[in-house]
């Protein structure tokens, strides 16, 4: 981690973006703050004194759309980048990268955090925050629980965020509420909305271009539809546009296979990348790429005409979409902006000044050079307000104070290079995975090992137990492991359940974020005499919850095996129960899954959120989990099985996977009378 030193930069040219031109002066860094000098004054012996002429200095720049990883610092900070407004995060990820330690260590950005996106009730879990639709209470009193649960843990948000699949009575309702906690709300305006809705609702930014041109089709567009467009816009004032002009225009260009940018990329965004790299060459021919084209230059020009008008616009990037990297998809965009008629010294106002006042509000002297800004600087050897392409590969970057010099930057970037290169071997190492912990008196029937994979990655590895209590019922436990990324210290899961005459009876969940070492607990259990379900939340020893779930459920879907070995043995067809973790901070949800037992004894599962095929084999033991959801697709796969007693636990024969040959058993392939519990294993009765 870099120390903060005095510097002094002696006669740079200065582009301190307060409307004054550039002038040579000389600039200390003291702390984390600027002075700017005419005369040098006499320094400590510990500044270190750095020549200046011939160098331009500006502020760093803000890039207003990114869904910031901590794993991208060092790529902003490598490209100039050293604030970044996040479009969403999951909490516990985003709550551990904007902590200062975790700011400080490579550097990275500052951080402008919503949390996660405000998103429909059925998007897929992680950076999304599901939001009820059909009922504007019901969405208000999520936004309110959010922002009073990070208080009550000591933390806060800059702002909120929300993305396009948000409901349009959802969306209402969450800007309403963030208008009364008093957090601006950032995102695209979800279908049924207007740009003028949107300000009405009282919106702080929009991201992209669809709702200011309206009904507008920016492929068939007129010049003059474009004009009246960009002035209604502009007699908005307060509502920021952030235009993100990369995500047409990756489609229009020519990706080579094996870029080298890929290595600096995780596996699962490397094989998105080249994935939308192949479509692109195949799809976006003829009159498609005749439509892009043509939707790219009114983009273009109504970014020229909003900022004519004294529109408030921003550059973002959109990273770390496909060919959208993030930093240097910043100095793209602004390019870009250029390009569409834009002096330079306009686009860098925008991507400093005047972003910074967006984010930190009016009197904020971030993103200027004047005395007592924040000392966040960009060191280029040619002049950024004749062309900004010379804002590539910069001579220095100042984050908070601290000075990395190019080959500072270099080193960083071949840090990161190596780490994703030493990830990617991991992928294909053995991760060995303890078994988790019995209770006293429990007796283990079958144990195994697998692992979870999305394509080629591996997401987890996990090593499981089915148990015998000596009270009854079934217990089902498993560790997962999640392996550690460039950034991210993995995670450590462990779950137990049991279930007793096919309801979920107790539930213990630790999970362990190796990045920031906080707990997430959860104990649940069956309130007595009502058959309803209680889970109690914990964040490190900090009680969050009481959830009451106001139904019998079968068991949590957390673990593709635990949830594979609770659907064959305790689930009939139709419908069933099961628990869900919700939201960014894990919500418990009973909903519902749909059974079907096909000919081949395996189990076809229909959910909300998408579909899961899995099975047993003859001991029992889970032989396929496949899921897909809006997320993608994920796969497990059984490495190792230990039956503890002969057989195993089998489940009813029509359960049994048979490849070959229609399954037998009961017509409809329950699990039968005694829920997949065997007199031996401690159920209610024998098979």
């Amino acid at each position: 981690m870099l120390t903060l030193q005095e510097i002094a930069l002696v006669g740079a040219t200065l582009h301190p973006m307060t409307g004054e031109g550039p002038r040579v002066a000389h600039l200390l860094v003291e702390g984390e703050t600027l002075r700017i000098v005419e005369e040098l004054p006499e320094l400590p012996e510990t500044t270190r004194v750095i020549e200046g002429a011939g160098l331009h200095v500006l502020p760093g720049l803000v890039d207003a759309a990114a869904a910031h990883h901590p794993e991208h610092d060092a790529l902003y900070t490598a490209a100039g980048v050293t604030t970044v407004r996040s479009t969403g995060a999951e909490l516990a990820l985003g709550l551990a990268a904007r902590r200062p330690e975790a700011r400080d260590a490579v550097p990275g950005p500052r951080l402008w955090w919503g949390g996660p996106m405000m998103a429909a009730q059925t998007a897929p879990p992680g950076p999304q925050w599901p939001i009820i639709s059909g009922n504007p209470e019901g969405a208000a009193s999520q936004v309110e629980g959010l922002v009073a649960e990070l208080a009550r843990a000591g933390e806060e948000l800059d702002g909120l965020v929300c993305d396009e699949t948000l409901a349009a009575d959802s969306w209402g309702a969450v800007l309403g509420a963030a208008e009364a906690v008093g957090l601006p709300l950032w995102g695209p305006v979800p279908p049924g909305g207007t740009f003028g809705d949107a300000v009405t609702a009282g919106q702080r930014g929009i991201l992209g271009l669809g709702p200011v041109a309206g009904e507008n089709r920016l492929d068939e567009v007129s010049p003059e539809q474009l004009g009246e467009a960009a002035r209604a816009a502009a007699g908005t004032p307060g509502v920021a546009i952030v235009p993100l002009l990369g995500i047409v225009h990756r489609a229009l260009t020519n990706h080579p296979a094996n870029a080298p940018e890929l290595s600096l990329l995780t596996l699962e965004l490397a094989d998105a990348w080249e994935a939308d790299r192949a479509r692109y060459a195949a799809q976006v021919t003829g009159d498609l790429r005749s439509r892009l084209e043509a939707i790219h230059r009114s983009q273009l020009e109504l970014v020229r005409l909003l900022l004519e008008e004294g529109a408030e616009v921003l550059p973002g990037s959109g990273a770390p979409a496909p060919w959208l990297l993030p930093g240097r998809s910043l100095i793209e965009e602004m390019t870009r902006w250029q390009e569409a008629g834009i002096p330079a010294s306009r686009v860098l106002r925008a991507a400093t000044r005047d972003a910074n006042r967006a984010l930190w509000g009016q009197d904020s002297l971030a993103g200027t050079l004047q005395n007592g800004a924040p000392a966040d600087l960009v060191v280029v050897q040619k002049d950024p307000t004749e062309d900004v392409a010379h804002l590539r590969d910069p001579e220095a970057v100042v984050v908070r104070g601290r000075w990395l010099g190019r080959e500072d930057l270099r080193a960083r970037l071949q840090a990161l290079q190596d780490a994703q290169a030493a990830a990617l071997a991991a992928q294909t190492a053995p991760l060995e995975v303890d078994l988790p912990p019995l209770p006293e008196g429990a007796t283990a029937l079958l144990t195994g090992h697998g692992e979870t994979r999305s394509g080629v990655r591996r997401l987890a590895s996990e090593a499981w137990v089915v148990a015998r209590l000596a009270e009854g019922g079934r217990l089902y436990a498993a560790r997962i492991i999640e392996p550690a990324t460039a950034a991210m210290g993995g995670r450590e899961t462990v779950l137990l359940q049991v279930v007793r005459g096919g309801q979920l009876e107790k539930l213990d969940l630790r999970i362990l974020e190796g990045t920031s070492g906080r707990v997430m607990s959860m104990r649940g259990e069956v309130i007595e005499g009502t058959g309803s379900f209680q889970v109690e939340r914990r964040l490190d020893s900090t009680f969050i919850s009481n959830d009451p779930i106001d139904q019998p459920v079968v068991g949590l879907d957390l673990s593709p095996a635990l949830t594979t070995l609770i659907l064959a043995h305790h689930c009939p067809a139709g419908a069933n129960p099961l628990l869900l973790l919700e939201g960014a901070t894990a919500e418990p949800r009973a909903r519902t899954y749909d059974v079907e037992v096909g000919d081949d004894g395996l189990l076809r599962i229909r959910t909300a959120g998408g579909g899961i095929l899995c099975g047993l084999d003859e001991v029992g033991a889970p032989m396929a989990h496949t899921r897909l959801s809006a997320g993608g697709r994920t796969d497990y796969r059984v490495l190792g099985v230990d039956p503890k007693v002969e057989g195993g636990v089998p489940p009813v024969p029509a359960r049994i996977i048979r490849l070959e040959q229609p399954a037998q058993g009961t017509p409809d392939g329950d699990p039968g009378e005694q829920d997949g519990e065997t007199a031996e294993d401690g159920g209610e009765g024998g098979r």
